[in-house]
């Protein structure tokens, strides 16, 4: 039959669907994952395959399939815990043991410990009041020498009878400061020190003019008349160290002192050495 007598229906121009290329593209893909999951499946997962064309085929704009990741739980909510045949308080409740630090973390420190006890030491602000005084024998090695001792300072009154070198001295050492005395007989002849109790000499200790601490305040002697003898040259040296008391045993704190340091001796007991010192 010849062609050109085939009936002819009239048709109408459609325009290009929206979208053109992107939207052909789109259905395509959406084709091809439903007939891969209708081949992935039998018979006995129709209602598997049906739910996951539900969510492969929902939402998005143009229809094209959105794969969205598990809603975030809401601010403040607590995952549930595995299950356990009992439940424990929370750490530090109740008793309850602290958990164990987590594989890789580091424990605890553990407390920092107390202080030591200061049972048996001295109440702060005050010192051991015990102080010992010393009396040692020595012998002056300089070259030789000649000592007055005198009624006033210019040395005007001169008694040529006492001949003893006085030399007073304080040096810090551990524990506080070293006061000493020391009368040594010059080199032209020997001497004696006359004392009338068993107190043989004195230390003042003053800040400006008061007078801080005195070993003779706890100390006054007994009667015990008695003689110390010494050749040209000999000395005999009193010392005790201050601990930086008062005379209650409080602290007398730091700052600059004088030492006063006399005789007890018929001899030399108008005779007072004087020394500055810092403590």
């Amino acid at each position: 039959m010849p062609t050109d007598r085939l009936p002819r229906r009239p048709y109408v121009e459609l325009p290009p669907p929206p979208g053109g290329l992107v939207a052909a593209v789109a259905e395509a893909g959406r084709r091809r994952r439903r007939r891969a999951v209708l081949a992935g499946v039998g018979v006995s997962g129709t209602a598997v395959v049906v739910a996951m064309f539900v969510m492969l085929m929902g939402g998005g704009a143009g229809g094209d399939a959105i794969l969205r990741p598990a809603p975030a739980p809401p601010a403040g909510a607590v995952s549930p815990a595995p299950h356990s045949s009992r439940a424990s308080a929370p750490e530090g409740v109740n008793g309850a043991a602290p958990a164990s630090p987590r594989p890789g973390s580091l424990p605890a420190p553990p407390p920092a410990p107390k202080p030591a006890s200061s049972t048996g030491s001295a109440p702060s602000g005050h010192r051991p009041a015990s102080i010992v005084l010393t009396r040692t024998s020595s012998a002056y090695t300089g070259e030789p020498r000649v000592c007055r001792t005198g009624d006033t300072v210019d040395n005007s009154s001169v008694n040529p009878g006492q001949a003893w070198c006085s030399e007073a001295a304080a040096t810090p050492v551990d524990g506080g400061e070293r006061l000493a005395l020391t009368l040594c007989r010059d080199s032209t002849s020997s001497g004696s020190l006359t004392f009338a109790s068993s107190r043989e000499v004195d230390f003042v200790v003053k800040r400006g003019s008061a007078v801080v601490w005195s070993w003779s305040h706890a100390h006054p002697g007994a009667s015990s008349p008695h003689t110390l003898t010494a050749a040209s040259d000999a000395c005999w040296t009193w010392a005790l160290i201050w601990p930086g008391v008062t005379q209650s045993g409080a602290d007398a704190g730091h700052g600059p002192y004088t030492l006063v340091a006399t005789s007890a001796s018929d001899e030399l007991h108008t005779d007072e050495q004087t020394v500055a010192f810092d403590f």
